[in-house]
C-alpha cells in the first residue's frame, strides 16, 4: 500500500470513528434540565409527555425519574406495535371528557404488570376547591396498587393528602390549590395483564371536609364505576363518568 493510501485509509478510519462517537453521544444527548436538576434525553422527555402530559416533567425529582426509567415503558413503547383489530396490545390510551374537564387513562405493560397513569386536565378553572378524589376498581382482582397521585394548578404542586385501599380499589384524596389555573390531577397505578379496571375521577362541586371525604366504598356500580358514595355525601360530588379498560 503506497504512502497516499495509507494517508487515505487513516483518514476513513478517523471519521468513520468520529461519525459513531457523534451517534453515540447523540443518542444519549441531555434534552431537558428540570428544576431539580433531573436531566432528561429527549427519548426520555417524549414518553413521559405521552405516557402523562408535556410538563410533568418539571415537577419530576430523581427518584420519580428513575422509577419511570425502571418501569420499562420506554423500551416497551418501542416495541408496540398499536393496532386496531382484535389483536392484543401492549398499549392503550383511552379518555373522558366533558366540558369542564377530561379523563385520560394510559398504560402500558413491559411485563406481566402494568403501569397504569391516569391525568385529568381541568379546561375551565374549578370554581370549587375542596377534597377531590381519583382512584380506580377491578372488578376481576385484587391486585390493584397507588404508586402515587398528585395535583398541580400555576406554579404549585401537592402530593395526595391520603389513599385508601379496598377489596379491590384504590384512591388518593387531592385538596386542589387555591388558586392558580392549569389545574391537572395525576395519579400512577399497577396491575396485572388481563385485569379489567375502571378509572375514575370525582370532584367535589361544594365544599367538603376530609372527613366526610371519605364516606365512599369501591364498587362499580358508583359512580365513574369506583366511587361508591354514601347517601349523606353523595351530592357533593359531580358524579364524572369514568374509563374501563381491560389491561392485555
Amino acid at each position: 500500500m503506497t504512502k497516499k493510501n495509507k494517508i487515505f485509509m487513516i483518514g476513513i478510519s478517523v471519521l468513520t470513528l468520529m461519525f459513531g462517537y457523534d451517534v453515540k453521544a447523540d443518542n444519549n444527548k441531555i434534552y431537558y434540565q428540570n428544576d431539580y436538576y433531573v436531566r432528561f434525553t429527549k427519548e426520555e422527555y417524549d414518553a413521559i409527555s405521552e405516557f402523562y402530559y408535556e410538563g410533568y416533567q418539571e415537577y419530576m425529582n430523581q427518584e420519580d425519574y428513575e422509577e419511570f426509567i425502571e418501569s420499562g415503558i420506554i423500551d416497551s413503547e418501542i416495541k408496540t406495535v398499536v393496532t386496531y383489530d382484535n389483536s392484543p396490545m401492549t398499549r392503550a390510551s383511552v379518555s373522558h371528557t366533558t366540558a369542564n374537564k377530561s379523563l385520560k387513562v394510559t398504560y402500558s405493560c413491559p411485563s406481566t404488570t402494568c403501569t397504569l397513569s391516569a391525568v385529568v386536565t381541568w379546561i375551565n378553572s374549578p370554581k370549587v376547591r375542596s377534597y377531590d378524589l381519583i382512584g380506580a376498581y377491578s372488578p376481576t382482582s385484587g391486585n390493584l396498587k397507588m404508586l402515587s397521585a398528585d395535583v398541580t394548578g400555576g406554579v404549585s404542586f401537592d402530593n395526595y393528602i391520603e389513599k385508601k385501599v379496598g377489596n379491590y380499589g384504590v384512591s388518593a384524596t387531592l385538596k386542589l390549590p387555591s388558586s392558580g389555573d392549569n389545574v391537572r390531577v395525576s395519579a400512577t397505578m399497577t396491575a396485572k395483564k388481563s385485569t379489567t379496571v375502571y378509572v375514575s375521577y370525582q370532584h367535589a362541586k361544594k365544599s367538603i371536609s376530609l372527613a366526610n371525604s371519605r364516606k365512599y366504598s369501591f364498587n362499580a356500580g358508583g359512580y365513574g364505576g369506583v366511587f361508591l358514595f354514601d347517601s349523606s355525601v353523595a351530592s357533593y360530588y359531580d358524579a364524572m363518568g369514568g374509563v374501563k379498560i381491560t389491561l392485555s
